[in-house]
């Protein structure tokens, strides 16, 4: 039988960088409808153009205000990306579709933002992935979980910080599912409010 582990570390300040390499490309989402989505203007209309447009190391900035998620799902995260907003209070996405980004390469990071509504904020499903930085997110009203990891394949999640998060979520702040395997899971300085399960480990 193969062994999962889980290691939960709470309470010592640990801050996730949300820098980008040298030369890498720096993509803009500030939200005002008229803008190219290309390499001379790296200035984009919405997120989910943003990621495509991108290549791996390249950051994303979203700027104030509120921001839908891709049509029908959410924003599927396959390259190595850093996703920062305007702050908790001043940037909201709003998944359109069951979450708000899928999390499935390595060395992704997001912050300073807020995931509102929909059934999760951030999930992790049948990928692979390393050195996840969730950083300075609010999860507000997320009707399921704010995190899942809803793995349903052996495909192991190392190296996971959620730092200086807030999860307000009714049903499961985070939540790993039966056959989840998770080598490495940092969870300082966040809060767990209204949840009927602030951290949940099926079986």
């Amino acid at each position: 039988m193969r062994s999962r582990a889980v290691v939960i570390a709470c309470g010592a300040a640990m801050l996730a960088g949300l820098s980008t390499a040298a030369g890498a490309t720096t993509w803009g989402v500030p939200g005002n409808g008229s803008n190219v989505c290309s390499g001379g203007n790296p200035n984009c209309n919405t997120i989910q153009q943003a990621v495509t447009a991108a290549v791996s190391g390249d950051a994303i900035t979203v700027g104030a205000g509120t921001f839908s998620g891709a049509s029908n799902q959410g924003i599927v995260l396959t390259k190595s990306l850093t996703i920062t907003g305007a702050g908790r209070t001043s940037t909201f996405i709003t998944p359109s579709g069951t979450f708000a980004f899928s999390v499935r390469a390595n060395d992704i990071s997001i912050g300073d933002l807020t995931l509102q509504g929909g059934t999760v904020g951030v999930v992790f499903t049948n990928a692979a992935s390393n050195n996840t930085h969730l950083t300075r997110i609010d999860f507000s009203g997320n009707t399921t979980r704010g995190i899942d990891f809803s793995l349903t394949a052996v495909t192991p999640v190392s190296s996971v910080v959620i730092d200086d998060c807030a999860f307000a979520t009714p049903n499961t702040g985070i939540r790993m599912s039966s056959k989840s395997e998770i080598n490495g899971l940092t969870i300082t300085n966040s809060s767990f409010t209204g949840n009927k399960y602030g951290i949940y480990q099926a079986n």
